[in-house]
């Protein structure tokens, strides 16, 4: 999988050369000055990829509110002033890569990330208007399947507890479904679409993923049973995700027509 993900070396040449042009700018004009999140920045060896990829260390404050919750995350550039990176991995400064094996793994992962958006198919935020939300969904699940399948392979004992009694490819389709989820119903009580297009493309979400089961031979009893759990899981997402307290008006009323979706047999606990 991992050989499959590579961009060309045509692409990968380009994508470096940017990288250091990037890396040169930023330095000689803009870290050290007061404000600036980036406080180091380089190319980094990947020991899945066998490749070099940028990585911004940034103030660990900033990378909280911009990414909460987040050791490491991938995007497609980070702005700078007048400056737009490549594609770039960002940590909080004051990890070390080498003596944290745990970061080390997540940091792989986003690399993975990094290879889909230089060849065109880096997870999306559901605002894509012109990309139907439906598709947009199946295709960040597999975009999580992905990095997921190929860290935990790598570092197999951050994968599932052994009393789950999941294989890997199962717990690896469950972490994209449900971290699909999450990004999708924030993203709608963030009111970036119509509740029309939310309830049509979660009512469709069973039947495109039993499709994409059957297209990467993923079917098994578990992977089909997570499925028909739409509702539970989804339940669990807008309890990960917002605090219904600090919603807005509107985007509370977005939150509780999500909960009448999902039906009366859930119902938020208190914080």
């Amino acid at each position: 999988m991992a050989k499959k993900l590579l961009p060309s070396l045509k692409v990968q040449k380009q994508y470096i050369q940017d990288a250091k042009n990037y890396c040169d700018a930023l330095k000689s004009s803009y870290v050290g000055r007061p404000g600036i999140p980036v406080k180091r920045i380089e190319l980094i060896y990947s020991d899945l990829f066998q490749r070099e990829y940028l990585v911004g260390f940034v103030d660990p404050r900033w990378l909280s509110s911009v990414a909460s919750g987040c050791d490491a995350f991938a995007t497609l550039s980070l702005e700078i002033g007048d400056l737009k990176s490549p594609p770039i991995v960002l940590v909080p400064s004051k990890k070390n890569l080498k003596k944290n094996s745990n970061l080390h793994s997540i940091v792989e992962h986003e690399f993975v990330h990094i290879n889909q958006a230089l060849k065109g198919h880096f997870p999306s935020s559901f605002e894509k208007s012109k990309v139907d939300l439906n598709e947009q969904f199946v295709d960040y699940v597999y975009a999580e399947y992905e990095a997921n399948f190929l860290q935990l392979e790598r570092w197999p004992k951050l994968g599932p507890p052994k009393s789950y009694e999941l294989e890997l490819k199962e717990w690896c389709f469950l972490r994209g479904y449900t971290q699909a989820l999450e990004r999708l119903l924030l993203v709608a009580i963030m009111e970036k679409f119509s509740d029309k297009n939310l309830f049509s493309t979660l009512n469709k979400i069973p039947k495109s993923l039993e499709k994409f089961l059957l297209k990467f031979d993923l079917e098994t009893e578990n992977t089909h049973r997570f499925i028909k759990k739409l509702k539970i899981f989804s339940f669990q997402a807008l309890q990960m995700i917002v605090r219904a307290d600090d919603l807005t008006t509107s985007q509370h009323l977005k939150y509780e027509k999500i909960l009448k979706w999902i039906g009366s047999d859930f119902k938020p606990l208190p914080r």
